[in-house]
């Protein structure tokens, strides 16, 4: 049984090492929920394991890891999108980042430009491993330019 990750972020610094571990997480919206009267925002994720792949990553015949991860949000006052169709449930995005500014503001940043932007009352977020990791042959690439 390989080891789940479990990570709270209270500050900057936290988000920052929680943001890497989502990196290249795959987001479908119907696993989306905003719950106002819980001042949550609250996701499942299909989130590749850069953390396994260790020397791997340079093998052209790696086999590559994706795991099913909620990720919670609290303090959650407004939750707006930018570039992204919210109404087509079916869709699937990629997150690229986690960004946080001192007007308490949280963006989720995706491949295509689509953002997800939340106002907090104060900056509260965990993510937990939900089930054991499959395998995968795909990994995510990135040009030059850091975008997927």
């Amino acid at each position: 049984m390989k080891p789940t990750l479990s990570l709270m972020a209270k500050d900057e610094e936290d988000l920052q090492i929680l943001s890497v571990y989502l990196q290249d997480a795959i987001l479908l919206l119907k696993e989306v929920r905003y719950l106002p009267e819980e001042k949550k925002f609250i996701a499942v994720l299909n989130r590749f394991r850069w953390e396994a792949q260790g020397d791997e990553i340079e093998r052209s015949e790696a086999t590559y890891e994706r795991v099913h991860t909620g990720l919670c949000i609290e303090h959650v006052t407004r939750v707006a999108s930018k570039g992204i169709d919210m109404e087509n449930k079916e869709a699937f995005l990629s997150l690229l980042a986690l960004h946080y500014d001192h007007d308490n503001q949280l963006e989720m940043v995706f491949a295509g430009g689509g953002v997800i932007r939340m106002n907090l009352e104060k900056l509260s977020l965990f993510l937990q491993d939900l089930d054991q990791s499959w395998p995968t042959k795909w990994r995510p690439l990135h040009d030059a330019a850091g975008k997927a």
